[in-house]
């Protein structure tokens, strides 16, 4: 139950074909300079509700974390990076309804997404079971927000990795 997608031109047609034939899909990456679209991206959402790791490397935007959180409760890990910056339009509120609905993530890789430090306490309340925490490429966050006395959210356990920073609890 794991389909790999990499380094192919593949479309939305294609996403839908696999969405429909591939219902039992658990693990599924699609990295792809092709033509998929958040509408490809929500036909496996939809479709595939046991997917337990997905890494997009393609162009999405909230639209997708959004049927992810309707749909895939279960995920456990979430990878998300894009060869272009610019096509990625995932914000704090996709993050957030991902984060919310998606309550059994242990890890959760965002690079090139648009979001602010906001999100984080978000994570830290609804993800108890995060274990790995990645985010790179996001200008509205950085490690040296984290680094203070008493401002780290997460429990003592939770790798949480901001441009290569290791950000662990200040005593």
């Amino acid at each position: 139950h794991t389909l790999e997608v990499d380094e192919s031109i593949i479309s939305d047609r294609a996403m839908y074909a696999i969405a429909q034939h591939c219902k039992n899909l658990r693990n599924f990456e699609v990295t792809t300079t092709g033509a998929v679209t958040d509408a490809g991206l929500c036909a496996i959402a939809t479709s595939c509700p046991s997917l337990r790791i997905l890494v997009i490397g393609t162009a999405c935007s909230d639209v997708t974390l959004y049927a992810l959180a309707e749909h895939c409760r279960d995920l456990r890990s979430f990878y998300l990076s894009s060869p272009d910056s610019a096509t990625v339009r995932v914000t704090d509120l996709g993050v957030t309804a991902l984060g919310s609905r998606c309550t059994k993530l242990r890890v959760l890789w965002l690079e090139s997404v648009d979001i602010t430090y906001a999100i984080l306490p978000v994570l830290a309340d609804k993800c108890k079971l995060l274990r790995e925490l990645h985010i790179s490429d996001c200008r509205a966050v950085d490690a040296f927000q984290m680094c203070s006395p008493g401002t780290f959210l997460f429990d003592d356990d939770v790798l949480v990795d901001i441009d290569g920073w290791r950000i662990t609890r200040m005593v």
